[in-house]
């Protein structure tokens, strides 16, 4: 299995980074990996309550966020450019979240494939000595019934 970070921390380091370089931002590590904790247990408790269904419904809540968070700040007219960085950060930011939730999908995927092959391994392992366990009792039978002759 590869890994791409050595650990967590690093990871959430990493993506800060790349959201401070990539849209003029200054978050900590810690902000960005609490913000997507924040933005998951939303996710978990929508889908648990069946409010959101699937993933697109979580990609239309997230996109609902920024665009709210986008709404409340306040813009003259000659701040366009501004508005228009901000939706770009935002788009960015959305962007960079949802990537994270695939790759969360795709690593919760890989480690429920690999319980399966474990479990069907051991299945296998137990269903393969418990033939073993036949076939020496019927070979004792055997040589008892033989041996009473």
């Amino acid at each position: 299995m590869h890994k791409k970070f050595r650990t967590k921390k690093c990871m959430w380091e990493q993506i800060a980074n790349d959201i401070n370089s990539k849209l003029q931002l200054n978050k900590t590590a810690l902000q960005v990996e609490n913000r997507f904790k924040t933005l998951l247990r939303k996710k978990d408790y929508e889908v648990k309550y069946r409010t959101a269904s699937l993933d697109d419904d979580y990609k239309e809540k997230i996109k609902k966020i920024l665009l709210e968070r986008s709404s409340k700040r306040k813009f003259s007219s000659n701040d366009a450019l501004c508005n228009t960085q901000s939706i770009e950060r935002d788009n960015s930011l959305q962007e960079t979240l949802e990537k994270i939730h695939i790759e969360k999908e795709k690593a919760k995927e890989r480690r429920h494939r690999e319980k399966l092959k474990l479990l069907r391994k051991h299945e296998a392992a137990k269903e393969r000595r418990h033939h073993e366990k036949l076939e020496m009792m019927r070979e004792l039978i055997h040589t008892k019934v033989i041996s009473t002759d």
